[in-house]
């Protein structure tokens, strides 16, 4: 399997003739909406047809470059899906993304995971049955394949977005007329573990744009036109609304293990702990220090490195982990066969652990 990655632009890549994408932009913190009408032509070179509306409540004004945003998104339209699940409780839409030319499809487990009967539809193609092949419950992802060649891998950022940085966020409306949503804005957060009710997503960038109605599966996209994430869940709080995405580099790892082997590789420590606590005695709040060891499991990698039950894992690899989340993160996303090196505090002074991770069971 081969996909795009940043600094290897596939300059062969196909789109589909005449194939009409509707964008609907939505810039949060400016004052307009843009509707953007495109059409691909055979190279992928888009006819741009622009129109602005003000909203009725002034805001700060923003600067985005439309061109810039058109051309960005035109560039991985071609690789984005639509995906519907049906069952007897109902439809779920979300979109989808090319990982392979023979048919292999990404989207997120929650649109496919409990539903019987899914389609996809592709850009230019037409619609498919699908089969969901494999999942991954630590991105969150599902593998699904439907019945076509020739399809365009999507071209994936082999870079980290920084905090700060614009994204577009896009979702594939292919079920709905050929239109597609694009809201614009900012990356928040990268590299976090998020706890869900039954797993942890080991690796996550949060962005401020509220992702769209039926905007799971959908990608984030840089201004290159590269993606660097895939579009889960959405969250609003004091900080406001949050979408939460899987990085590019999971989805391109999740990519090849899920069709190779059909379960992602992830490194396993063998401990169980908690957040360590200093309280200072002057009243201060308590530091976390590290991460308590309450259990090392018999036969583990850690058990063979000398880690002991009351040790305090200050950092993995110079990494400092301050949970268990934290540490389960930093040890899953090596692979089996990584030596990983701990700072460990004991009762007798400062130490340092050596481990040879083993595979994580599934």
């Amino acid at each position: 399997m081969s996909l795009p990655v940043a600094g290897k632009r596939n300059r062969s890549r196909s789109t589909t003739a005449a194939a009409v994408v509707g964008l609907v932009v939505g810039l949060f913190t400016a004052t307009a909406v843009m509707v953007v009408s495109t059409t691909l032509l055979g190279g992928g070179r888009p006819a741009p047809q622009v129109t602005t509306t003000r909203l009725t409540t002034p805001t700060p004004r923003v600067s985005i470059d439309k061109v810039l945003v058109q051309s960005a998104v035109a560039r991985v339209a071609p690789s984005v899906v639509s995906v519907v699940a049906r069952s007897s409780k109902g439809k779920l839409i979300g979109s989808g993304l090319v990982v392979s030319s023979n048919g292999l499809i990404l989207t997120a487990s929650g649109l496919v995971g409990a539903h019987r009967h899914i389609s996809v539809a592709v850009p230019g193609r037409g619609v498919f049955r699908a089969v969901v092949k494999a999942s991954d419950r630590e991105t969150g992802l599902s593998l699904v394949a439907i019945p076509i060649r020739g399809l365009p891998p999507a071209p994936l950022s082999a870079s980290t977005p920084k905090p700060g940085q614009l994204v577009m966020a896009m979702t594939s409306g292919h079920h709905h007329g050929l239109s597609a949503r694009v809201g614009v804005g900012s990356v928040r957060s990268v590299g976090q573990p998020l706890p869900l009710a039954n797993t942890v997503l080991i690796d996550t960038t949060q962005v401020d744009v509220p992702m769209a109605p039926n905007g799971a599966g959908g990608v984030l996209v840089d201004r290159g036109g590269w993606i660097v994430g895939m579009t889960l869940v959405s969250s609003s709080g004091a900080n406001g609304t949050l979408t939460t995405a899987i990085p590019a580099s999971l989805i391109g790892q999740d990519a090849v293990q899920l069709s190779r082997l059909g379960h992602p590789l992830r490194g396993w420590l063998g401990v169980m702990g908690v957040a360590a606590q200093v309280v200072p005695s002057d009243g201060r709040p308590p530091t976390i220090v590290g991460v308590k060891v309450t259990r090392v499991l018999k036969d583990s990698p850690a058990a063979a490195g000398g880690l002991r039950r009351g040790d305090v894992i200050e950092t993995v690899d110079g990494q400092a982990v301050s949970s268990m989340a934290a540490l389960e993160q930093a040890v899953r996303l090596q692979p089996p066969g990584a030596k990983v090196v701990l700072e460990v505090a004991r009762a007798s002074g400062e130490t340092t652990v050596s481990a040879v991770l083993a595979e994580a069971q599934h």
